[in-house]
């Protein structure tokens, strides 16, 4: 099996940036809930290095996606604490690396009654640049359906619990 990678983009060099190292470190950690103080993140420390895989871990509510929030600077609903170092540099944050880096949310946040070509074409109309063509856009949502594995389905609606749709591990590669 290829990976994401592994794949030629040569076509799609304009809109696709080479492969970019990008070591995180993490030391103290924290989240403070804004207005009740509780704190929900504590020292937590570590490292995320390109080639490793990473595992976050644990029970039910145990903070693992309120962990990667504060990792990702999402955590507006709280105080964090903590630094975060990108390639060892302070200051930098991983939204710095939005072009490349993508948050894949823990819920599906897709319109249920249009097909996955259409997400996808939506999705690509907002992160390539402005110059971008249709037939552009179109060219690289292409390449990202026969990468991802998504081919077969799609012309087929993403679905929710009312209409069904495509599978759970579908919309997840989707939200890729």
């Amino acid at each position: 099996m290829r990976g994401l990678w592994d794949a030629e983009y040569e076509h799609l060099s304009l809109y696709s940036p080479k492969r970019t190292r990008m070591d995180i470190s993490f030391v103290d950690l924290g989240l403070e809930l804004i207005p009740s103080g509780k704190r929900v993140l504590d020292s937590v420390s570590g490292s995320i290095r390109v080639g490793d895989v990473t595992a976050i871990m644990g029970p039910s509510g145990s903070g693992k996606t309120t962990f990667l929030n504060t990792l990702a600077g999402r955590a507006s609903y709280g105080k964090t604490t903590g630094s975060v170092l990108i390639n060892r540099e302070s200051g930098s944050s991983i939204m710095d690396f939005s072009y490349f880096c993508g948050f894949v949310p823990q819920d599906d946040i897709m319109l249920p009654e249009i097909t996955v070509y259409e997400t996808l074409v939506l999705y690509a109309s907002a992160r390539l640049p402005r110059k971008a063509t249709t037939e552009d856009i179109s060219s690289v949502v292409m390449e990202v359906v026969e990468v991802l594995g998504l081919l077969r389905v799609m012309h087929s609606i993403i679905g929710d619990a009312a209409t069904r749709g495509i599978s759970g591990g579908q919309k997840k590669r989707v939200n890729i």
